[in-house]
């Protein structure tokens, strides 16, 4: 391990002197370099406790698991089925005028994908030269979030509480859906 250590400070030098160019083919040498964390973990690794301990030890806490677990999923379920009930299907697009229902393409469609309301003075209102249209896209063109059923239902209330792609989901519904 020191051996790496010594190649990734040699290289870091030839670097700094500009022999070899930053980010060259050699820096694939610096790859092992973070095992060398395995040397300093090896030592915390050898403390022993007895087996009764540590049976224990996994015996309360999975008992704490559990009960977090039902908890997350009860949380879900319920915002799911809220989601579902308050939300439901969100299927209105902005599409190019004189766009046939029964076969959209890609092309047919507002970029990026607007969501809007057939509701006046509510929600989103297509740009001119757009229609807002109820369509029944394939999950693989609209995506596989949203209220649709439950099972999309529970995924997008994760998505949300995740904090990873809320704020598209929470426009997506503001589009979507009459103001309150």
């Amino acid at each position: 391990m020191v051996f790496f250590l010594w190649i990734s400070v040699i290289l870091q030098i030839f670097e700094m002197v500009q022999v070899v160019p930053k980010f060259s083919y050699l820096s694939i040498l610096r790859a092992p370099r973070p095992l060398i964390m395995i040397r300093f973990i090896r030592v915390f690794l050898k403390f022993s406790m007895p087996k009764s301990r540590i049976n224990q030890i996994f015996k309360r806490s999975s008992q704490q698991i559990y009960n977090v677990t039902l908890f997350f999923l009860f949380f879900m379920s319920l915002y799911g089925l809220l989601g579902v009930q308050f939300f439901g299907e969100m299927s209105n697009h902005c599409v190019v005028n004189g766009t046939d229902p029964n076969n959209v393409t890609l092309d047919d469609l507002a970029i990026p994908d607007t969501y809007c309301s057939n509701i006046p003075d509510a929600g989103y209102h297509c740009p001119k030269g757009m229609v807002c249209m109820e369509l029944e896209l394939p999950k693989s063109i609209s995506g596989f979030n949203g209220f649709d059923d439950f099972a999309h239902s529970f995924f997008t209330v994760y998505q949300a509480a995740s904090q990873e792609g809320w704020a598209l989901l929470m426009y997506k519904a503001m589009d979507s859906l009459p103001a309150w």
